[in-house]
């Protein structure tokens, strides 16, 4: 910690639920921070992104964290480890926001909520100039997964799961020849991952938790199209199951709402 600008007396808690981010609370006398160390999936140069879209979040009025900057004025810090198949690793350290996150949505009010927030982030950010880098940007190219997925089944027949793999795998080709091309729209600025676990409210109990505070976890922000944004929101927000269940369903009041 001596690296960043925060009082030598934290204390530092390890918070569980990420997937992608190892994240600890750090709590000193006079703040709260958060302190990640960052998936190598995601580059250093992120960084910059999430620099710009806070300030102009900042600008438009919204609540949001921000990047605290190392003592040498860096977004992150770059450090070596002895792991050979990572030889760096990646740290940052954001503002921290009180609230609370939920893994699935209560119920319509809650996903109306989080739909203006969303709203009012696009809108703050329609008109950002700012070259973004670093970006996965496959993360979301429906046609290059049905070509993996179609690769990865023809070249594994003798794989002990292939069968049921290979019934699950036609299933789904089948269903994405009726996908229909999306509109030829500008990309927008977009969060990237909207899952309802990235918002948080403002407390576990009605009316706190239909009132959201802010989006969290802005590795993934950058210009697509604004369907795939929405698309993904969908996918968590109207599944009442939650993201891990393999009995998926579709709320459609949540829809609705």
């Amino acid at each position: 910690m001596p690296r960043f600008p925060i009082a030598a007396d934290a204390t530092i808690e390890r918070l569980r639920g990420g997937l992608i981010n190892q994240t600890y609370l750090i709590s000193t006398a006079g703040a709260r921070f958060v302190l990640q160390r960052v998936n190598p999936l995601f580059s250093p140069a992120i960084h910059d992104n999430i620099v710009a879209v806070t300030a102009a979040l900042e600008r438009a009025g919204l609540v949001t964290p921000g990047v605290v900057p190392t003592n040498e004025g860096e977004h992150c810090l770059q450090l070596p480890t002895n792991q050979a198949d990572q030889p760096q690793a990646v740290w940052r350290v954001m503002t921290h926001i009180e609230g609370t996150s939920f893994d699935v949505v209560t119920g319509p009010a809650q996903a109306q909520a989080a739909g203006h927030l969303v709203a009012r982030f696009h809108a703050a950010l329609d008109d950002l100039a700012h070259t973004f880098v670093g970006l996965r940007s496959s993360v979301h190219d429906t046609q290059r997964h049905m070509r993996h997925l179609k690769q990865t089944a023809q070249s594994q027949t003798s794989h002990r799961l292939f069968a049921p793999v290979a019934t699950l795998a036609t299933a789904i080709l089948d269903d994405a020849t009726h996908l229909l091309a999306l509109p030829d729209l500008r990309p927008r600025v977009c969060h990237g991952d909207l899952k309802i676990n990235n918002f948080l409210f403002e407390g576990t109990t009605p009316p706190l938790r239909d009132r959201a505070v802010c989006l969290i976890d802005l590795d993934t922000v950058g210009p697509q199209p604004l369907a795939f944004e929405l698309g993904d929101a969908w996918r968590s927000w109207c599944n009442r199951s939650g993201e891990d269940q393999e009995a998926a369903e579709l709320d459609l009041n949540i829809f609705e709402a």
